[in-house]
């Protein structure tokens, strides 16, 4: 399973997602290019974090990697939108802050994800290759 446009709509809403997708201020339509640019970026990100540990990656994407992903999508398509705004902006930091807390915690072994492969070293090619 992958991330999907409302797994970032039920971490922010769907009004928020269309909102910060969108860089045309008058148009009530969500980009959806942009959401899927934005949830490339959260994936990329997490499988970035997890690459040389002792997690498979690509990461399956359910549970709590979902979640990261998903709310790493929002708060990039939040960050051009939400330049003016101090009150989000802490809120936003607190999400970026959260996920990365999380990262970290998994990575270091105090926390685990249920359904991930774990290998017993760390990579030295992309799967595939």
């Amino acid at each position: 399973m992958t991330v999907i446009r409302a797994d970032v709509e039920n971490v922010f809403g769907e009004s928020n997602v269309q909102k910060w997708s969108q860089m045309d201020n008058d148009s009530k339509l969500a980009d959806d290019d942009r959401i899927t640019l934005g949830i490339t970026y959260g994936r990329d990100l997490v499988n970035a974090k997890f690459r040389m540990s002792t997690y498979a990656v690509p990461m399956v994407e359910t549970g709590l990697v979902t979640d990261w992903i998903a709310t790493l999508a929002g708060i990039w398509l939040w960050r051009p939108r939400g330049i003016r705004d101090d009150t989000e902006g802490t809120r936003m930091m607190g999400f970026s802050e959260q996920v990365n807390r999380e990262m970290d915690f998994t990575l270091a072994g105090m926390m685990n994800l249920a359904g991930q492969t774990r290998t017993s070293g760390h990579p030295t090619a992309p799967v595939g290759s």
